[in-house]
């Protein structure tokens, strides 16, 4: 009787691990995902924190300048303490030269980010291993432990077996793997924040932020030490934003990253709020395309510099070309009229311009060297203008859209 009750037992915690985990729609990171199928020791430079970092660094702009192979892993939320179990997952098959972090990381509190269940994405990318073990005690344990299994956090559809149905039938004949992502773990977002909205934020004032918790100063030293132990070069960034949102003021601590440096001898690579501007804003938190190539550029030349890697000066120069300063939407009469400036006048840029309000595109051209648009406003409510612009000197197209309003 009692072998018979622990072989039921085994079964039901197969079956939690196993087999009904697939069967559940998918939570796993598409990013970490990707990682697990690159060629091993295939990355020179790796990339890791939570969207501030996949939103800021456009891999594929670094590569073409530096001539390497990099890779952004993290997770919506990342903190410091699943950065450390990150990074020692990702040195299992990879050997790089430096790993970047995005320094929000050592601001953000784990046992608050907890409730909203972010780094179950990066659990549930990969097969579950010994190395996890400590991350699920460090965040679920006592209380959460049973949301390891997705089978028991994800809500089971009844009224929709066939779905589960059809995720068996694909488990079986083995074509349920997830798609690969095509980009090198960013999303570069391409909305500019509106005018009202940047207006707020920089308006707004806050009371001071919690203290700094000993765990994520222990976690920011046992990262160092893993780093060490695997000769990876440690280098941390910190990249622009307008405010801290509401939603974060409860999970936001923030290091002092002046004392960091000193302490530690760390390289901190700084990117000041003061030298971007709304346009490079997607919300006042996140950068957008235009903030995303100043960014990454300069992050390439300051790599050159730290790693001792050769940097392409014609495609600096090229990627350079694409910074801009800011913009400006007038309104006269019923024209409305969006012009971009470039930080280079003389840059050779072509721009391809599309304005839409709901479904109905008002104007659409094709590219061309007029950095600014007029386009006719007769009806109110809001319209939508989608800029691609592009160098013909390379194949890279930076993205922006704005959104300008009309009333009565």
């Amino acid at each position: 009787m009692k072998w018979g009750r622990f072989a039921g037992f085994l079964l039901i915690c197969g079956v939690l691990f196993s087999a009904l985990n697939p069967l559940q729609g998918y939570i796993g990171s598409r990013r970490w995902k990707t990682f697990y199928q690159l060629p091993p020791n295939s990355l020179d430079i790796i990339y890791v924190g939570n969207s501030h970092n996949y939103s800021a660094i456009n891999p594929q702009v670094i590569d073409d300048i530096l001539n390497i192979n990099s890779y952004i892993i993290g997770i919506p939320g990342d903190t410091v303490v699943v950065t450390y179990y990150e990074i020692k997952e990702a040195l299992k098959t990879q050997s790089p030269r430096a790993f970047m972090v995005e320094t929000y990381v050592l601001d953000l509190l784990s046992d608050q980010l907890t409730q909203h269940g972010y780094y179950y994405r990066f659990l549930d990318a990969a097969p579950f291993s010994v190395d996890k073990i400590p991350l699920i005690i460090e965040l679920s344990y006592p209380d959460n432990l049973k949301d390891i299994f997705p089978a028991l956090r994800t809500r089971v559809e009844w009224e929709n077996p066939s779905f589960y149905l059809n995720k068996l039938k694909n488990l079986v004949t083995k074509r349920n793997t997830p798609a690969v992502d095509e980009t090198k773990g960013e999303i570069i977002l391409t909305e500019v924040i509106s005018s009202t909205d940047y207006k707020e934020t920089i308006e707004r004032s806050f009371s001071d932020f919690k203290q700094v918790p000993a765990e994520n100063r222990e976690y920011l030293e046992k990262t160092l030490e893993l780093l060490q132990q695997h000769d990876v070069i440690p280098i941390f960034a910190t990249t622009p934003i307008l405010q801290v949102p509401d939603l974060s003021r409860e999970i936001y601590a923030p290091m002092d990253k002046e004392m960091l440096a000193k302490r530690y001898e760390l390289e901190i690579i700084n990117f000041s709020q003061q030298d971007f501007t709304q346009l490079h804003f997607f919300d006042f938190n996140h950068l957008n395309a235009f903030g995303s190539i100043i960014v990454s550029t300069e992050m390439a030349a300051e790599f050159s510099e730290k790693l001792s890697l050769p940097a392409d000066p014609q495609a600096l120069q090229y990627y350079r070309s694409y910074y801009f300063d800011g913009f400006d939407i007038t309104q006269s009469g019923s024209e409305a009229r969006l012009t971009l400036y470039p930080s280079d006048p003389r840059a050779p840029l072509l721009y391809s311009w599309k304005i839409k309000k709901g479904n109905t595109i008002f104007l659409e051209t094709e590219y061309q060297p007029d950095n600014a648009v007029t386009f006719p406003t007769t009806e109110v409510g809001t319209y939508k203008i989608q800029v691609q612009i592009w160098n013909p000197e390379g194949d890279f197209v930076l993205e922006g859209k704005f959104t300008h309003v009309v009333g009565e």
